[in-house]
């Protein structure tokens, strides 16, 4: 978060990703001093911020807690080294399921560069990687690829020439080998324990899909610092599980804690669920459920996210499944950004009353309660957004949500016409 008071810019603040063993604990917010970061002030603000997270995650492991202890004290102790027992991430064990990572691309060349990058360099055993040009009219993801694939036979290029996300991708379901399909944006630098996070999250036969945490790469502008202020595309660094009843937290060691009464808007709420640009599921499952719905320009993936869920599945969370997403810079890219959230949720929420009459009576009933969640100032919804946030970002989307109904209704008589 760059201060550009000065002659020179630099950054006046920055979010640190905080880790133990590999495991993501939270975000910690600090300032930076002109004279610099002290390491005994970082780990001041960490200590202050996640204790009681450090301390859960130490017990679990067997470890002791630092309370007790000084930095020194915890660095002699060696409770942070890289090679400390962690009993949160068990070590991938072969035969390791085969992975296809899909990635759907439109032209977008230099940014998917890093994607593959990074997806190369992955720590899990047995994946391929299928890239999906949704753009094929441009040849420089072709050559892109032909490239990469001459030395690194887990790559593989096919295309797509109907424009949309959701035909990408369904063209992308089609063409993996996998027992498990992972979902990959173009515009993200993936860690490279990503996929060996992700696999560790389908924990039971009952668990279809399972959503990763996408954090921003960089906060250099404020449209990238609003993005996050509006919610961003991450979940925070809580495991979670989703199904029809309710949510529920998961410990550090995957066990259920106590649940929360869910909100009244659940489980239509698609959104709290995860992001399109980080999660994967049971191939099968997804092609019974008739993969990405083409109809939904926008919102295609909380789409299929809450059709999982309501067709009986469940859905985990894994905040250990870290990528990092390249936010637009400019104001402009924003004011689309969240026109297009607006239309996405409005239409999916329109297919649910128009398609299913068990959701028609639920969200008819919980009506009021929505409207209240997208207004009211002190909301989920609303309660990261600082002074200083553009009231039209928010004029946008409310006016992207009211508006969905109709993208929905239009899209869907342009399938029917199709279909005949």
């Amino acid at each position: 978060m760059p201060d550009t008071g000065g002659r020179r810019a630099r950054y006046g603040a920055a979010q640190v990703l905080v880790r133990l063993h590999g495991q993501p604990l939270g975000l910690v917010d600090v300032a930076l001093p002109a004279g610099g970061l002290t390491a005994p002030a970082l780990s001041a603000a960490i200590r202050a911020r996640l204790s009681a997270a450090i301390d859960e995650h130490l017990l679990y492991d067997g470890l002791p807690t630092l309370d007790p202890l000084d930095a020194a004290a915890a660095g002699e102790a060696g409770l942070v080294a890289a090679g400390a027992s962690c009993r949160c991430h068990p070590a991938v064990v072969e035969p390791a399921p085969f992975v296809s990572v899909v990635v759907p691309t439109c032209g977008r060349t230099p940014l998917l560069e890093s994607t593959l990058d990074s997806l190369a360099a992955l720590d899990y055993p047995h994946y391929e990687i299928v890239v999906v040009d949704n753009a094929p009219q441009v040849a420089a993801t072709a050559r892109v690829v032909a490239a990469r694939a001459a030395d690194d036979p887990r790559l593989r290029y096919t295309s797509e020439p109907r424009p949309g996300v959701a035909h990408a991708r369904n063209r992308g379901l089609a063409e993996a080998r996998g027992a498990i399909v992972a979902f990959a944006d173009d515009d993200v630098t993936l860690d490279r324990g990503w996929l060996r996070s992700l696999v560790d999250g389908f924990t039971g036969d009952d668990v279809a899909g399972v959503t990763g945490q996408v954090l921003a790469r960089k906060l250099d502008t404020p449209s990238q610092i609003w993005l996050e202020q509006y919610g961003g595309y991450g979940k925070g660094c809580q495991r979670r599980r989703f199904d029809r009843a309710g949510s529920a937290t998961l410990d550090a060691g995957g066990a259920r804690r106590v649940d929360q009464p869910p909100p009244s808007l659940y489980p239509y709420l698609p959104g709290s669920y995860g992001s399109g640009a980080n999660m994967a599921f049971r191939a099968d499952v997804l092609r019974r459920l008739g993969g990405f719905d083409p109809r939904l320009r926008t919102g295609e993936d909380i789409d299929v996210l809450l059709r999982t869920v309501l067709a009986g599945h469940v859905l985990t969370y894994e905040p250990g499944a870290v990528v990092w997403h390249t936010h637009r810079r400019e104001l402009r890219a924003l004011r689309r950004t969240m026109f297009r959230y607006g239309v996405g949720l409005g239409a999916v929420i329109t297919k649910c009353l128009a398609a299913d009459p068990t959701a028609r009576r639920e969200l008819l009933g919980r009506l009021p309660g929505g409207v209240a969640y997208a207004l009211r100032p002190g909301s989920a919804r609303n309660g990261r957004k600082q002074e200083g946030y553009p009231a039209s970002l928010t004029a946008l989307e409310l006016c992207g949500l009211a508006l969905g109904p109709a993208y929905y209704a239009a899209a869907a008589a342009r399938s029917g016409r199709s279909r005949r």
